[in-house]
């Protein structure tokens, strides 16, 4: 978990071009916030704090937020694609790995895993799984993995929770 700090570039891609130069701005807010968050949540009692004031909700409306901006664009650059037969790919914001690494310093401890999955209806894990399918980045994948496992380990998701996750990323 390393803390050093390389804001995004206006120059990365689709999801830094929106209608006007907001999107990239608001990108840059969201990671530089989550870059000062983040070594804040290695320490036990401060996500206790976090969570009290619903913090673990913000991050997995972001996350979901992400995986719905992801398959829009997806889907466009798919009508594109067969347009011009361009094999470009997706490139995801800098900010999505910062706030993965917070969730899954989040995660360690069992209250919090237990509230999101009792607030979101397993939402934020089905959001991982599409993630993962436009990344091949290690650390997206190995946190996202850790979450995935954090989440179902004792028992805390249901069967039918995972036998959704399953239809889903299948």
């Amino acid at each position: 978990m390393s803390s050093s700090f390389n804001p995004p570039m206006d120059s990365e891609g689709p999801l830094f071009k929106g209608p006007g130069s907001d999107n990239s701005l608001t990108q840059r807010k969201i990671f530089q916030l989550l870059s000062i968050i983040e070594p804040i949540l290695l320490n036990d009692e401060n996500v206790l704090k976090a969570l009290n004031i619903g913090f673990i909700e913000t991050l997995c409306e972001m996350l979901v937020f992400q995986s719905q901006n992801l398959q829009n664009i997806h889907k466009m650059m798919g009508a594109q694609r067969s347009l011009n037969s361009n094999n470009s790919t997706v490139n995801l914001p800098q900010y999505l790995k910062i706030l993965i690494r917070c969730l899954t310093s989040m995660l360690r401890t069992d209250s919090t895993v237990e509230r999101l999955l009792a607030s979101s209806s397993c939402r934020p894990l089905m959001a991982l799984t599409q993630i993962l399918q436009y990344t091949q980045d290690e650390e997206l994948t190995a946190n996202s993995l850790k979450i995935l496992r954090y989440c179902i380990k004792n028992e805390k998701v249901s069967h039918f929770q995972i036998d959704s996750l399953k239809l889903f990323y299948i």
